[in-house]
């Protein structure tokens, strides 16, 4: 028997590229089924995330007309350790601003190609998780919304990764294109956790008027003072205390909306809302 350590590096790393590569044809394998109905979309996809090397995750549709996302799936088995910096929100709008407006289904947008050379909100959540890059994959792009795997790596890409990425994406779009009808909305509505429900009619009525967070009073002016555009000074001002203090009440309210930072925070206060916390809306995809 020949032991690990008589492979010199480079046959090591061609049997690393070889596993690699049988897991991503099992994962896209698993993707397809999953498709058409033979299995979990939330499985299947948690496979491409790893048979695709990243650390977590997303699957999202964006509406158009005004930017609200539904999650379709998530990937983030390190989120219990992620120093309150768990993968919730796409940052795909976020890095590449307008541009991914016109983004044709089958194309590859990678962190370098964003206009602007570092996004504040990507550059603390990779920070935060140690991660150092970020791609999105676009599946869709249609004139209403669009679909897109959002991709988070603790390593730059080597050649090998993004030669592999380009290689699956067209599989994964076209049977994205293909999916049998409704499996998706089937899958968000049945699948979804009792905890996450009620997160989302809690987090969709913050400001609610049965102020369904149990915030404090201070804490829901501070709520309101960031709805209406004030920065953390701006409501210390408009308030009459510190920005410490306001930072302060703000780990509070990040706790009671089960949000993780003021971007998070702010996109719950200003989303949109279920008319009846009693009755939280269901968004399919």
């Amino acid at each position: 028997m020949v032991s690990n350590s008589e492979f010199g590096p480079s046959a090591r790393g061609e049997v690393a590229a070889g596993l690699q590569q049988a897991q991503i044809v099992d994962a896209i394998a698993t993707w397809c089924e999953a498709l058409h109905g033979s299995a979990s979309i939330g499985a299947a996809f948690a496979d491409l995330c790893e048979g695709l090397g990243a650390e977590a995750g997303l699957l999202i549709r964006t509406r158009r007309s005004d930017g609200h996302q539904t999650r379709i799936a998530q990937h983030d088995p390190g989120a219990e350790q992620s120093f309150g910096r768990p993968l919730r929100l796409s940052l795909a709008d976020s890095v590449f601003g307008n541009a991914l407006d016109g983004a044709r289904a089958g194309t590859i947008w990678h962190e370098a190609d964003a206009p602007e050379p570092s996004n504040p909100f990507l550059s603390e959540f990779q920070s935060a998780r140690g991660f150092h890059d970020f791609c999105v994959l676009v599946l869709s792009s249609g004139a209403t919304e669009r679909d897109v795997i959002e991709l988070h790596f603790r390593d730059q890409r080597s050649e090998r990764a993004l030669a592999t990425l380009a290689a699956v994406l067209p599989t994964v779009a076209r049977t994205w294109a293909t999916r049998q009808l409704g499996i998706v909305s089937r899958d968000v509505a049945f699948r979804r956790p009792d905890s996450e429900a009620r997160g989302t009619a809690v987090a969709a009525s913050i400001l609610g008027s049965t102020n369904p967070a149990r915030l404090s009073r201070c804490e829901y002016r501070i709520c309101l003072c960031l709805s209406r555009g004030l920065s953390v000074r701006g409501a210390a001002a408009e308030l009459g205390i510190t920005e410490t203090t306001v930072r302060s009440h703000l780990r509070s309210i990040y706790a009671k909306t089960q949000t993780a930072s003021q971007a998070e925070l702010l996109f719950r206060l200003i989303g949109p809302r279920t008319p009846d916390a009693g009755s939280p809306q269901l968004h399919y995809a």
